[in-house]
């Protein structure tokens, strides 16, 4: 029964459309480039030089509170370098002296002009000698199947 109630909207909802009122030639038509603007606003999301400092210098002073991972034996984090992806988002590598952590980050500007981020997500980069040993490992077993 609650579905059915739920679906009778739906199904008056086209008999509430007008049809056959006019013509196309009646109807005032918005220029394509309009329409693919009001479809996507977010279509020019790079940021300029200046955002990009301000973005910088907001994700230093913050990096304690943005990290998902706790400083060890009572250190503080600071940033050691920002690497931009895309002109929207950014690589945040950190550390606090013991351990040393990077981050993907979706910085944004919000109309009053402050800087929020909205997304912050510590990543796992395998270092050097890892993948070295992987790839030394899976040429050893390749050989050994030979």
């Amino acid at each position: 029964m609650k579905k059915f109630i739920l679906l009778l909207p739906l199904l008056l909802l086209p008999a509430c459309t007008p049809s056959g009122t006019g013509t196309e030639e009646d109807t005032p038509q918005e220029p394509a480039d309009q329409i693919q603007e009001d479809i996507n606003p977010f279509e020019d999301t790079a940021f300029t030089a200046e955002e990009q400092e301000l973005i910088e210098t907001y994700i230093e002073e913050h990096i304690g509170e943005l990290s998902t991972v706790e400083p060890v034996l009572g250190g503080t984090f600071y940033v050691t370098n920002i690497l931009w992806q895309d002109d929207d988002s950014v690589i945040v590598e950190y550390e606090d002296g013991h351990i040393a952590e990077t981050a993907y980050a979706e910085p944004v500007i919000n109309d009053d002009g402050t800087v929020t981020v909205g997304a912050f997500l510590n990543v796992e980069i395998p270092d050097q000698a890892e993948a070295d040993e992987d790839e030394a490992a899976v040429e050893e077993t390749e050989e050994a199947g030979e």
